[in-house]
């Protein structure tokens, strides 16, 4: 992940004299924080009785910076982090789904939301059938035979029904994983509900249920020692062509550090 900046190569050995041995290749710098290693050090050569100089070690390529670190440029942010300004300093996170300013509200509704920096600091947001509010995210894990899964529950007072947005992964592997809802790898399923029983098993209410029309990022991490995920969600949906919802329409969301050990 991360930029090309290689470091340089060591240099060749000078040629010794009769009985000298030469000096060894030096050491390639290290590449820069998100960057390849540097290209190895080449062999001096000895012209006399002297032994040729050694190999220098390539630089070490640095490391890349997570979700919410501090950067100074986008090379240093993993992939698919930028390093932009939203709340604060520059940090590594990702830009809304959206894209443009905001749009003007049509008799009776809303404005849409702005693009640039939707998904950003540490309180969550949410525009809902063109209606902006700040919600109650709460994260469930989901205890299934076959797969690991977890739940995003989300409620506001200005929307009457709950939402929820699951995911499950089938997958051998450690976590974390960084998950494009886009394109979802394979063993990746996710889907998006609303209605009373989000909350209420029990409710006969409508209920929506999509698994498409998504575009965003899921960041999913596990603890040290124990159960239990910590997420990040950046999630913009449209209801798909010919299934309309009976209650959700179009959905932005962003829930950060939400954990399932509530």
């Amino acid at each position: 992940m991360g930029g090309t900046g290689a470091g340089a190569a060591g240099t060749t050995g000078a040629g010794g004299s009769v009985g000298g041995a030469n000096a060894a290749g030096t050491t390639g710098a290290g590449g820069s924080v998100g960057g390849s290693g540097g290209a190895a050090g080449t062999t001096g050569g000895g012209t006399g009785g002297g032994a040729a100089g050694t190999t220098g070690t390539g630089g070490a390529g640095g490391a890349c910076y997570g979700l919410f670190q501090a950067c100074a440029n986008a090379q240093e942010c993993c992939a698919p982090y930028l390093c932009i300004s939203i709340n604060g300093g520059p940090k590594c996170q990702l830009e809304g789904p959206m894209t443009g300013g905001g749009g003007a509200g049509g008799t009776g509704g809303g404005g849409g939301a702005g693009g640039a920096g939707f998904c950003g600091g540490d309180t969550p947001r949410m525009v809902v059938n063109g209606v902006t509010t700040t919600p109650t995210v709460v994260g469930q894990e989901m205890i299934l035979d076959c797969c690991r899964a977890a739940r995003f529950v989300v409620t506001t007072s200005d929307f009457s029904q709950p939402i929820a947005f699951d995911w499950r992964w089938e997958g051998p592997g450690p976590l974390p994983a960084s998950i494009s809802l886009t394109n979802l790898p394979d063993r990746w399923r996710v889907s998006l509900q609303a209605g009373c029983s989000v909350t209420q098993p029990s409710c006969l209410g409508a209920l929506d249920n999509f698994t498409t029309g998504f575009t965003g990022q899921l960041l999913v991490s596990s603890f040290d020692g124990g159960p239990g995920f910590e997420m990040n969600l950046c999630l913009h949906f449209t209801e798909p062509a010919g299934m309309p919802g009976t209650i959700l329409h179009t959905l932005d969301l962003y829930a950060p550090h939400v954990s399932t050990r509530n």
